[in-house]
């Protein structure tokens, strides 16, 4: 829709500009840091800015926590625990040409991010399996 805003032209011959999700976190983190950075943009300036990011937990299964401690370049700080369940099927799997895929990963506690450091849930994993936790993968977490 961006682009389509600047040239409306864009798609009409069947061609679209478009990034994986992978490619765009990496130019989400490369125009963070530069945001960050200040006004004088320099590399030490996106280095102290990336690092003055506060270290806050996140509560969206989609969304990792991303801050940068002390003389640590990776910006993801927390994980989830996930489980197969080969029984469901994921939820938009009538958008996938036939043989439908069966099975998905499925978030522990509905997704509940822990922070790098932090003591994971307590007791047997297998206990804490519920069957209405969140599949993985997917857009749509609600």
């Amino acid at each position: 829709m961006a682009i389509q805003s600047v040239d409306p032209n864009v798609g009409a011959d069947g061609i679209w500009a478009c990034l994986t999700d992978y490619e765009y976190e990496d130019l989400r983190q490369l125009f963070t840091g530069i945001q960050v950075a200040g006004p004088d943009l320099s590399v030490d300036s996106m280095d102290e800015g990336y690092h003055a990011i506060p270290p806050l937990a996140n509560s969206n299964p989609a969304v990792p926590a991303c801050f940068y401690p002390a003389d640590d370049y990776t910006c993801i700080q927390d994980s989830i625990v996930e489980h197969f369940n080969p029984d469901l099927s994921p939820p938009d799997a009538g958008a996938v040409p036939e043989p439908l895929p069966t099975g998905c990963w499925q978030m522990l506690d509905n997704g509940a991010r822990t922070l790098d450091g932090q003591p994971w849930p307590a007791g047997n994993i297998n206990a804490q399996y519920r069957a209405d936790d969140i599949c993985n993968g997917y857009e749509n977490y609600q």
